[in-house]
């Protein structure tokens, strides 16, 4: 712009035009913003300007005239704050950063961080350089912005700081647009590439130490490639999302296009295909820019002309990207003769039901996470109408997770008859519960496999409802050999027999036996008999087939992983099957060490607290899957246990999938069994006798591989974990492989530090639990005295429901409107004049907002009394509040700033962090001073009359004393030309007793003298009180 410097705003001098017209049309906004910068700048008082017309403002000829009469101003002495002047007057704008020095053709490493189309994302460049700026910029940031910090109002295209809501960490941004209206920002986190929409009160202006750190991020778009329309198709741009986010990448800069921020044309290669993003969006029919053709040819061995033209001929060989309309399932193999471990996922009748193959229980729970992530991070599309048959992503009503599902039909316009592929079940569900699939998500086969029951049919045409129900009692959630007799079409006939019960059970028998089924034929009638032998032959040798895997179990909050193998031809060692004589040898567990760093991969999540890990050394986990194969053949021709010791090793048999372990007899229980603990994973179960064997030396050497464990500096935030915690701690760890700091070592384990660094960024799994409320920060009690030690975990505790009540003091009148009533020894009264800063109060608010909105969903179960935040039904927006009381699915709250009361569902209440809680409420809590109850409990007629008599009134009450935020108060009520003493009120009513600390020996005066003459009192406060009734109107 050749007039850049002439054609900027006379007052600010931050902004600049391309012509006046164009200055004009941006005033109204920018006068907002731009007038405390002249305020502070250069101080004009409000008459000067107004002898300013706009068109004087903005004309380039009187760019003089206004300095000088600025500086006028200034000469006046009207100047006051030079310190704050020379902060706002020297902006950092883009351009003013260094710059990472990238230039055309060259070649760096760099990990998406947001993809919102193909025209438009952003790479962290991955380099020692950029490493060391982010390391030296957090601290930096830290160090210069504290919690308290000046007003700032910041321009358009400013580089700032501002305070994320999550982390409430300072980071560098870019304001990108600003609503003067609402006073929010539009920024680009000019270091990590994401954006946001910051309240003005949350941005300050970047420090000059920061300044020269060149962005760490760069904006990029694929090289000469256009969207067939106008606009990119956003099936297409979420699909490549998740093949991209997150992911380290190679890249190729083609261009480099300077402007406000400078834009990088890239050619990008996929991580792990290796394939060159251009590549699958010719496939996808994107058009490539005709005049860099021969140029984009020479960059890419594979961007010829001839090879656009066969892409684009056989786009659905390419499986990345391919329409879920185009993706075929696959479907698991079965063989008549082959035998499995396996659960009924469904059951419709005998005759139509579903399994599931036990084997692949720890793929089918990845596929749920990254379902889970997939889906969370598409938008709906309305015009998403998947074709009968297709394939898709939909979401569950009863548990709102995400499955895959076949469309079976349209039931109307917005609703669609849904199959669940991996279960069984169907489902009508609307439109908008559908997201399109990806092929990543197809990889694993359809789980669910169509099954009916062998050697039987119904007593009349159809299976009966006892019939179903029946088998529902037999094999649903049990673990079961599964044989497959025979296949009909795509149906397989199974027999279903449970072996955990001795003697076993068959499915199709019990059925025939109890009168609910028929023998359909006599030559399945032979196979039924043989049924249980072929089934105990099987297991030798055709069980050998089904490889184990890890499966959750979640029972009473504990959250188990079984045993994980490899699927390996059978493992033989000649000394398993010698008379060697079984002697008794020493035995040790894997070992770490103080402040060791490992990975770690977990085996059984109990709760943060309490959880095994494998540590990953490829060499001890190879050797274990062999030793687990060879200890199955060495269990069928082992001793039983004659003699059982506590503390000793064993094998024992796991009811989870029918195999043989190592492990350690914790006890012996009381009904005959003993509890063990397989040592190489970390999960108990109680035994019979006859599932234990003697253990060969042999299956010693190797260490036992579970690691016990438990997560530092967090605790539960009450006395045990809840099951939400756990369930969040399983779904951020869970099948990931994770860093493990020990911070220390005892006889029962380490305390770890967990890191993920599967997002391209470290988070520690312990900050997200804090973030998301599931676990307390634990108070450091290494330099405690042993008194405060022993309290550190109550105030942990309790640190989350502590709130405090505007000050008030002993013998202070005031006038309050009482908002409930428990009992006569605590009700809820808010002051009518508030004691509050109006200033500070709607700050507080504007931050409750902006947390609140900003934060997770999540389960939070308050208790009585305690702080929260409320989302009130009138307006939708987030209050500080006290629960007054819960039912099953509801809650009533107080506002506890305004005194207004309503009924909540849980789901519009969040846990309140500490920060919000410095603001006293104006709410607070009071008994009735000098009264007592009969028989150590007050009688609900105390509390009904209590209520009659102030609740939503307006009374005048006197603090007497104050005891752990309770005031004892006495309560007077106007009424008509009579005042009411309540405490009084329900003495005479016989509803309460004078406390003789506050009466002391008057009591028995008072008590007596109610005779004739105090008759006539009795019936004159009784008289009195019949005007003194509750409005139900009162608001």
């Amino acid at each position: 712009m050749t007039e850049q410097s002439s054609l900027r705003c006379t007052q600010c001098k931050q902004i600049y035009y391309c012509s006046l017209e164009c200055q004009k049309k941006d005033w109204q906004e920018h006068s907002v913003v731009c007038k405390p910068v002249k305020q502070n700048q250069f101080l004009l008082k409000t008459s000067v300007l107004q002898n300013y017309s706009l068109d004087y403002l903005f004309s380039t000829d009187k760019l003089e005239d206004n300095a000088k009469a600025s500086d006028e101003i200034k000469k006046k002495g009207i100047s006051a704050n030079s310190d704050k002047t020379e902060k706002q007057g020297k902006r950092t704008m883009f351009s003013d950063l260094n710059s990472l020095g990238l230039k055309k053709d060259m070649k760096i490493e760099g990990t998406v961080t947001m993809f919102s189309n193909p025209g438009e994302f952003f790479v962290q460049v991955s380099s020692p350089e950029v490493l060391s700026n982010i390391s030296k910029l957090s601290m930096k940031l830290k160090e210069r912005y504290g919690s308290h910090q000046e007003e700032y109002t910041p321009a358009k295209g400013e580089v700032c700081v501002a305070k994320h809501s999550v982390d409430q960490n300072w980071y560098r941004v870019l304001i990108t647009d600003m609503d003067v209206l609402k006073k929010t920002a539009q920024v680009l986190y000019i270091d990590y590439g994401d954006g946001g929409n910051v309240p003005l009160q949350r941005i300050k202006p970047l420090h000059k130490d920061i300044a020269h750190f060149p962005p760490c991020v760069i904006k990029c778009c694929v090289a000469n490639i256009h969207p067939v329309k106008e606009e990119w198709d956003s099936n297409c741009s979420s699909t490549i999302a998740s093949l991209l986010v997150g992911k380290r990448c190679v890249l190729t800069i083609i261009d480099v296009c300077e402007g406000e921020m400078t834009f990088f044309s890239v050619d990008i290669i996929l991580p792990n295909s290796g394939k060159h993003l251009h590549e699958i969006l010719l496939e996808k029919g994107h058009d490539l820019d005709a005049k860099d053709m021969n140029s984009h040819k020479d960059r890419s061995a594979t961007g010829s002309t001839m090879e656009k033209i066969l892409i684009q001929n056989k786009t659905t060989e390419y499986k990345g990207l391919a329409h879920s309309g185009c993706l075929a399932s696959k479907i698991i193999s079965l063989s008549i003769g082959d035998v499995f471990w396996g659960m009924v996922a469904h059951i419709q009748s005998p005759g139509n039901f579903f399994c599931q193959q036990m084997e692949n229980g720890c793929k089918l729970s990845e596929l749920q996470i990254s379902l889970r992530e997939y889906c969370d991070g598409v938008p709906t599309n309305p015009s998403f109408r998947p074709a009968v048959g297709d394939m898709c992503c939909a979401q569950f009503t009863e548990d709102d997770q995400w499955y895959r599902a076949s469309l079976l039909s349209y039931v109307s316009e917005q609703t669609a008859l849904v199959g669940y592929v991996d279960y069984g079940n169907l489902e009508i569900l609307q439109l908008s519960r559908l997201r399109q699939i990806i092929p990543k998500l197809m990889e694993l086969p359809v789980q669910a496999i169509t099954c009916t029951l062998a050697g039987v049919k119904p007593v009349s045409e159809i299976w009966s409802t006892e019939a179903t129900s029946i088998m529902k009692q037999l094999v649903q959630n049990k673990v079961l050999a599964v044989e497959v007799i025979d296949k009909k079409e795509n149906t397989f006939v199974v027999e279903l027999i449970d072996e955990s019960v001795t003697p076993v059970i068959s499915a199709s028998k019990h059925l025939l036996e109890s009168g609910y089924a028929i023998q359909e034929s006599s030559a399945v009638s032979t196979v039924l008999e043989t049924t249980t032998g072929t089934l105990q032959e099987a297991s030798g040798k055709c069980m050998k087939t089904a490889p184990r895997k890890i499966f959750v179990v979640a029972t009473d909050a504990i959250v188990s992983v079984v045993p994980k193998t490899e699927h390996q031809l059978l493992f033989k060692l000649s000394y398993l099957y010698t008379d060697q004589k079984l002697e008794k040898v020493d035995w040790t567990w894997v070992s770490v060490t103080p402040k060791q760093v490992v990975n770690v991969v977990m085996c059984v999540l109990c709760n943060p607290s309490e959880f095994y890990c494998h540590v990953l050394n490829n060499e001890d986990l190879n050797a274990l899957k062999e030793l687990n194969i060879s200890l199955v053949e060495y269990c069928q021709t082992a001793a039983s246990i004659s003699k059982i010791t506590e503390g000793e090793p064993c094998c024992a048999y796991f009811s989870g999938d029918g195999k043989w372990y190592r492990a350690l007899v914790k006890e012996a229980t009381s009904f005959g069994t003993f509890k063990v603990q397989f040592v190489d994973y970390g999960n108990s179960e109680e035994v019979t006798l006859d599932k234990l064997r003697q253990i060969s030396s042999v299956f010693l050497k190797l260490p036992f591989q579970a690691v016990r464990c438990w997560l530092s500096g967090i605790s539960p935030i009450n006395k045990e974990w809840t099951t939400e915690a756990s369930a969040a701690f399983q779904m951020k760890t869970a099948g990931k492989k994770l860093q493990a700091q020990v911070v220390s070592l005892t006889l029962n384990g380490a305390e770890v530090e967990l890191i993920d660094n599967s997002t391209g960024s470290p988070v520690m799994i312990s900050e997200i639990l804090i973030n998301e409320h599931m676990a307390l920060k634990k108070v450091s009690t290494q330099n405690m005295l042993p008194a405060e030690l022993a309290t550190s975990d109550c105030q942990d505790l309790s640190s989350h429901i502590k709130w405090g009540a505007a000050k008030v003091s002993v013998n202070e009148t005031l006038s309050v409107r009482v908002v409930e009533v428990i009992n006569p020894s605590l009700f809820y009264a808010v002051q009518i004049k508030a004691r509050v800063d109006p200033q500070k109060l709607r700050r507080l608010m504007m931050e409750l907002e902006d947390y609140c909105n900003s934060q997770n969903d999540c389960v939070f179960k308050p208790k009585v009394g305690e702080a929260c935040c409320a989302r009130f039904s009138g307006d939708d927006h987030w209050y500080r509040a006290v629960v007054l009381g819960i039912m099953a699915s509801e809650v009533k709250v107080a506002y506890a700033d305004y005194g207004n009361v309503e009924v909540l569902p849980l789901t519009r209440l969040q846990p309140i962090p500490a920060f919000l809680l410095d603001l006293p409420f104006q709410i607070f809590k009071c008994s009735l001073a000098g009264i007592m109850e009969f028989e150590g409990q007050w009688h609900i007629s105390a509390t009904e009359r209590l209520k009659n008599l102030i609740l939503d009134e307006c009374v005048v009450i006197t603090v007497k004393s104050i005891n752990e935020c309770i005031h004892a108060v006495t309560v007077n009520k106007n009424c008509e030309n009579n005042t009411l003493n309540v405490a009084d009120q329900l003495v005479f009513e016989n509803l309460a007793k004078y406390s003789s600390s506050e009466h002391g020996p008057e009591v028995h005066g008072i008590q007596g003298i109610v005779t004739t003459a105090n008759r006539s009192k009795q019936k004159r406060l009784k008289a009195t009180s019949k005007h003194c009734k509750d409005d139900p109107t009162f608001l």
